[in-house]
Formats: structure tokens, C-alpha cells, sequence
């Protein structure tokens, strides 16, 4: 029988190296008979000191998520626009002012306030920096398949 891990093995031995300090809840390898070692996890939140560590630099695709504690503002932004990646962002806060505030200073290319992925085709979907160049749904998807042309004539005015 398999032991159980926490977290693949990579995190596991350089944890105290890449600045997560603790676990909040952890998911342990898939008991299921067909997945190969290793190759599923159930599901894990981790919290985060340091945002150079791989966990929040890297996508990680998997059920694995991280939460950072902030003492300011400006330091939740930075945190939020400290990665090379920027797909999307959620703001939680039951003040309009410091959601209009932080989402315009979020490198992302969406940002939701007080929900997350609530996505519809009139929406324009697509990230920042490394997460994607261009855009799915919405009228800025369009603008990958048109070529905008000016043209401009010089012509006498009509004599009435």
C-alpha cells in the first residue's frame, strides 16, 4: 500500500526553501486503482510567505490553491502583481471604493469583486504578462481576425 502525500514530492523537500510555512488543509495522493503514482491529488490550500517561492510562481494546474496575508493595500497589490502570469483576480471587500481602487492596479485581465469566475460571452476573457496574448468572447475577440484600414481622400467639395 501507498503512503499518502501531502503534496507532490517536489514541494516536500524544498518546502522550507520556497516560503510556505503552513498547511491549512492538504490533500493526499488518489486512492483511485487507475492513477498512476502520484499523479492526482485531492485538493489543498497552502499559505504563502514568500511569492518568489515555485508554488506561486509556476501554474500549478491541479487542486491546489494559496492564500497570502497582507497588512496594507499597497502590499496585497504587490503581492497580487508579483508573478509573471495575470489571467484573472478576485477582490473581496464589501467597499465599492477599495474594489475600483485595487482592480484597476491588479495586472490581470479580469478582475471580480466579491465572486470568482463568473465569466458570459459579452465578456472580453484573456490575461495579462505570460497568461495569453489576445482575447476570447466578447468584441475584442474580433479584432484577431479583422485588419483595420484608414483611408483618406482629398476630393473637391460637392458644388451645390
Amino acid at each position: 500500500m501507498r503512503s499518502a502525500r501531502a503534496w507532490p514530492p517536489c514541494w516536500k523537500t524544498s518546502a522550507s526553501a520556497t516560503g510556505w510555512t503552513r498547511k491549512r488543509t492538504w490533500g493526499r495522493s488518489s486512492t483511485r486503482p487507475t492513477s498512476p503514482a502520484g499523479a492526482f491529488y485531492r485538493p489543498a490550500l497552502l499559505e504563502v510567505e514568500d511569492v518568489s517561492t515555485d508554488l506561486v510562481q509556476k501554474e500549478v494546474f491541479g487542486p491546489v490553491a494559496t492564500f497570502e496575508v497582507f497588512d496594507t493595500e499597497s502590499d496585497a497589490i504587490a503581492r497580487a502583481n508579483a508573478t509573471e502570469y495575470g489571467l484573472a483576480a478576485a477582490i473581496f471587500t464589501s467597499n465599492i471604493n477599495i474594489s475600483r481602487r485595487v482592480s484597476r492596479e491588479i495586472q490581470a485581465g479580469t478582475v471580480w469583486t466579491n465572486t470568482w469566475a463568473a465569466i458570459n460571452d459579452g465578456f472580453a476573457e484573456g490575461g495579462y504578462k505570460q497568461s495569453g496574448i489576445g482575447r476570447l468572447r466578447g468584441p475584442l475577440a474580433i479584432t484577431e481576425f479583422q485588419e483595420a484600414k484608414t483611408v483618406v481622400h482629398a476630393i473637391p467639395p460637392v458644388q451645390a
